[in-house]
């Protein structure tokens, strides 16, 4: 309880709204005296202001328009089989904007959540094991693997724009640029209690089928029949000034074309960057179809 609180007061200290710098008030004395009901009591009346907060700024999967900003608590495929997905009450998630995509796992598929019944969200992984049906959080050694404990109180429900923020921040620090994760994925975790998912997704960077997430993902979708969104993430790179890929989705695009068309070939790194400006190209004049990618692939890997 008091670890929230300090989460809480540490990523809320710049907070110009009159609401929260009450309920740090209140924390502060409750951590100074170390009151437990004090504390719990403003950590309760916090996270009331904070579920409205989130309700309201989360977006409509019907409404997303590809290009346009937009904020979506997803969980993230993360297993081979999703069936497993659904074993559990709390349901890690994390939070995306057109500002910050990256998600746990190497998949990037999976839900779009409605944004009620949120226990926590800060913008790290709270390394979440939530594999019984308890109203507690588990949390464990990462490096070790070892179960280490179980909180009732654990990680802060921060707000959209601090974890966005933070995100944003850390991505650049550790990657260079904004919507980039080479070298270091940077995502938020956020936990919900109980599964009420609203939309399909993935992210992708507008290759349709040739992107095997896409695949999966219209696959799940073709079973749930919810709003499927492809967010083509080199759309919002290209709006911020960057190269639509990064080198990594580069490279991914090319293995990904490699795999779709059957082909093996030599000296494939030379065939990268060919690929890569074709992609570019056929989207730049809106003739990118999967089959005509493949198509003009063909005449260049000649």
């Amino acid at each position: 309880m008091f670890e929230t609180a300090q989460v809480i007061i540490k990523y809320n200290a710049d907070s110009k709204d009159p609401f929260i710098q009450t309920f740090i008030n209140g924390l502060t004395l409750g951590l100074k005296i170390k009151n437990p009901y004090i504390t719990k009591k403003f950590i309760n009346q916090y996270n009331e202001y904070l579920d409205k907060i989130w309700e309201s700024e989360m977006d409509d999967p019907k409404q997303y328009q590809s290009g346009k900003p937009f904020k979506f608590i997803v969980h993230n495929l993360t297993k081979d089989d999703f069936y497993d997905e659904f074993k559990t009450e709390l349901v890690s998630s994390s939070l995306i904007t057109d500002k910050a995509m990256c998600v746990c796992g190497k998949n990037k598929l999976g839900f779009i959540l409605a944004p009620y019944n949120i226990k926590a969200a800060v913008p790290y992984d709270l390394y979440t094991i939530n594999d019984y049906f308890q109203p507690s959080f588990h949390y464990k050694d990462y490096e070790n693997r070892e179960y280490d404990k179980a909180f009732k109180y654990p990680g802060a429900l921060l707000s959209p724009e601090i974890i966005e923020k933070e995100i944003i921040n850390q991505t650049v620090e550790k990657n260079g640029e904004i919507l980039n994760n080479d070298n270091n994925k940077v995502f938020s975790e956020v936990i919900i209690d109980g599964w009420c998912p609203t939309a399909i997704y993935t992210i992708t960077n507008g290759e349709q089928e040739i992107n095997p997430d896409y695949r999966r993902a219209q696959n799940l979708n073709n079973i749930y029949m919810f709003t499927f969104i492809d967010i083509d993430k080199s759309l919002y790179r290209s709006k911020n000034g960057l190269e639509p890929l990064t080198k990594q989705d580069q490279i991914a695009l090319a293995n990904n074309l490699f795999e779709y068309t059957n082909t093996s070939v030599e000296n494939i790194e030379k065939l990268y960057l060919k690929i890569y400006k074709l992609f570019l190209k056929l989207k730049e004049n809106n003739e990118y179809t999967t089959d005509r990618f493949v198509h003009e692939f063909q005449k260049i890997k000649k």
